[in-house]
């Protein structure tokens, strides 16, 4: 693409980047596409164009993702350099109408919208409205002809039909992944559970301070399932920052509580004063686990929003140990 770097997210698509693309002339790729049009009026063409964004959204979807730009002719038109920049109408909803085209897929895609769209400045009213497709963790994704499914992957050449064999192959790693997107879930509940049910266990603490509760569980989690299952799924979710950020600072944070957890009983055994070494375990742990309880939760979000994996800690955990015996 001479050499003209793509952006990593919707956010960062800025105007003059895409001036200096349609300038270069550059031509669309396994991870770009542009459409003048969003949605097209004439009733005799209208669904044939809604197919051609269905083929490339399941496409990005079902290969390594990739951004497509409303508001911008591609090569195939008769317009030339930044003639090709024609806008949207700003008026618009354009994110509910995007996704009211494509609502059709199955399973539904997660798409990331650039908000707001790109102003452009010497077109009245007009807007260029950017569409994330991440690479999809529920592929393969298809949306219905007929009474037949279509099953597109994203190459250099366009949109390209998935063979039998490829469909296959797909769902058969979309098992796996699944599995252990729901081991993460678990792992993470069971985590919170832990620390969000109280110890109840009653220190006692001589004649003056004769008993002081211990806030959170003495029961120490271990974090090596969850960084198990997350390095095997490393190489597919390497692109979704916002889950690997949140899911370090889990990791982080766990390993340090779970240390504080371990080297508790070993302290009050030790320390003369056990009414400080309490109070001093109490707050420890109540600060690390604010700091990372966000970051739980938008784990669990985000494998809702997105991939969608939901579980019952309760449930999957007696099935767990039942697996286990």
């Amino acid at each position: 693409m001479n050499n003209i770097a793509i952006p990593n997210s919707a956010s960062e698509w800025t105007l003059p980047l895409i001036v200096q693309l349609v300038d270069s002339d550059c031509y669309e790729t396994d991870c770009l596409e542009f459409k003048e049009l969003l949605i097209v009026d004439d009733p005799k063409h209208k669904e044939e164009y809604r197919k051609t964004i269905l083929k490339t959204v399941s496409a990005f979807a079902n290969s390594r993702g990739g951004f497509i730009v409303f508001g911008v002719a591609d090569r195939s038109s008769k317009k030339k350099g930044r003639d090709r920049i024609v806008g949207l109408d700003k008026s618009k909803d354009l994110a509910r109408l995007f996704g009211d085209q494509v609502n059709v897929i199955t399973p539904n895609v997660y798409y990331i919208p650039q908000n707001p769209p790109l102003e452009i400045p010497d077109v009245a009213e007009k807007v260029i409205l950017v569409i994330h497709i991440p690479r999809s963790l529920q592929a393969p994704h298809a949306f219905q002809q007929g009474e037949a499914f279509l099953f597109y992957k994203r190459t250099n050449k366009g949109n390209v039909p998935m063979a039998f064999a490829e469909i296959e192959k797909a769902y058969a790693s979309k098992l796996s992944v699944i599995a252990k997107l729901k081991l993460i879930h678990l792992e993470i509940s069971v985590f919170a559970m832990l620390m969000s049910a109280p110890s109840g266990k009653v220190v006692e603490i001589g004649k003056i301070f004769k008993k002081k509760r211990v806030e959170y569980s003495l029961v120490a989690w271990n974090p090596s399932l969850l960084e198990n299952a997350i390095c095997d799924l490393y190489p597919i979710i390497d692109e979704d920052a916002e889950l690997l950020d949140h899911l370090s600072k889990i990791i982080l944070v766990s390993r340090v509580i779970t240390s504080i957890m371990s080297l508790f009983p070993l302290r009050l055994k030790l320390e003369t004063d056990m009414k400080k070494t309490v109070e001093e375990y109490n707050t420890s742990i109540s600060k690390r686990w604010n700091l990372v309880r966000p970051s739980i939760n938008r784990v669990l979000s985000i494998l809702k929003e997105r991939y969608g994996i939901e579980s019952n800690p309760v449930r999957d955990l007696k099935l767990l140990q039942e697996s286990m015996k």
